[in-house]
């Protein structure tokens, strides 16, 4: 449940009922993975704060978004575990100059911190919720779950993560609209850098990674909701037993 105050301001509220189930896990999987093996019932709230003046995904101009949300799992909620996380997310765009048709060249700077905490009887995150590193929505050049500690060849993840961007933004392909004064972009270009860590808590993040690259943001014509993100980079600072892919694809909102 959600509702705006004013045109910027919303408060999200809901309730959570997951059921995780673990089933032959490999017998050389981690210990906090085959710990968690069977079925567990995780019962819980979620509430979330967003100040959002960002008025198009695809190519903001300037503004900005910040959010937080909150999830409250187990204690007077039920279910098999008990613990709390925090995700954070800020993103700021400055508009740096037009070019000859109208067009904006944007520098964006995008951050996110997030954090759990168990409570109760558990001394840990259960797996499934440990956060990862690696990826396109969180460092590019690394693979999926690519960044952090191995055991066996399986990630383990952590109980906090960060992770940033700096991005310059500029256009490639537009057309005339008609009834619009402004072009349509179909097409737009970056140049970003990415970084971030992954640890036990916000004091101990471990080292940090860091990777840059270019990358193409396509908006298909009759799918506007679904834009498509191809990025190529390479590694500035990794770790032994980090991933690396030189290519990431996704769809849908970045």
């Amino acid at each position: 449940f959600a509702r705006h105050f004013g045109r910027y301001f919303s408060i999200s509220l809901g309730p959570e009922s997951t059921l995780v189930e673990v089933l032959s896990p490999a017998s050389n999987a981690p210990a906090i993975l085959l710990e968690d093996e069977g079925k567990k019932q995780l019962t819980g709230l979620s509430l979330g704060f967003s100040y959002n003046t960002i008025a198009d995904p695809f190519s903001p101009v300037d503004g900005g978004r910040i959010s937080l949300n909150n999830r409250f799992i187990g204690g007077a909620f039920g279910g098999d575990m008990d613990f709390h996380t925090s995700d954070l997310r800020m993103e700021k765009y400055f508009p740096l100059w037009n070019d000859s048709r109208g067009r904006h060249w944007v520098f964006g700077a995008i951050g996110r911190l997030r954090v759990g905490h168990e409570s109760g009887d558990n001394d840990r995150l259960p797996y499934s919720e440990r956060f990862f590193l690696g990826g396109r929505r969180t460092i590019h050049k690394k693979s999926y779950r690519g960044i952090g500690d191995r055991e066996n060849g399986f990630a383990l993840g952590g109980e906090a993560a960060w992770n940033s961007s700096l991005e310059l933004r500029f256009p490639v392909v537009s057309t005339k609209v008609r009834g619009s004064i402004d072009e349509m972009e179909y097409v737009r270009g970056a140049l970003w850098v990415d970084m971030g860590g992954i640890g036990d808590s916000v004091r101990d993040f471990g080292a940090t990674r860091v990777s840059a690259g270019i990358g193409v943001r396509v908006r298909i014509p009759f799918m506007p909701q679904l834009p498509l993100a191809l990025d190529f980079g390479w590694p500035v600072q990794s770790l032994e037993g980090d991933r690396e892919e030189v290519f990431t694809f996704s769809m849908g909102k970045f």
